[in-house]
């Protein structure tokens, strides 16, 4: 009986720990570590990159085939951008240069960095800093 009771403290004390090491490995975005679509839209729009509503049905027929909400570098003529695109919400193309995708960058580290910190504030249970 009490090598039971050893066993089932066991069992649970590694429960615990397998769920708490879980947490501690997700500290963004309800774990999945990506911002949403309006947070990455707010981000690339802080960075400089410019917004393209689509106006006539051949530019929403290009929107529509590119990646949706994933920034694609693209060449045009011998100047590299790159491309968001929203075909469902706002039916845009967020468009930037190259030193706009490194401001994107940078704040993006810098959100992600915050919302560690923010985080490890809920781990220690300080609601307000």
């Amino acid at each position: 009986m009490k090598v039971m009771k050893s066993h089932i403290y066991s069992i649970i004390a590694t429960t615990c720990l397998v769920l708490l090491a879980g947490c501690a490995t997700a500290p963004d975005d309800e774990g999945t570590g990506r911002l949403s679509v309006y947070e990455t839209k707010q981000l690339l729009t802080a960075a400089g990159f410019e917004v393209k509503t689509a106006q006539s049905p051949e530019q929403l027929t290009y929107l529509n085939s590119l990646a949706p909400w994933t920034i694609v570098p693209k060449v045009q003529g011998d100047t590299l951008r790159y491309e968001y695109a929203d075909a469902t919400y706002c039916q845009c193309l967020y468009v930037g240069t190259g030193a706009a995708y490194q401001r994107y960058l940078r704040l993006l580290k810098e959100e992600k960095q915050t919302r560690r910190k923010e985080q490890a504030w809920k781990w220690y249970g300080v609601v307000n800093r």
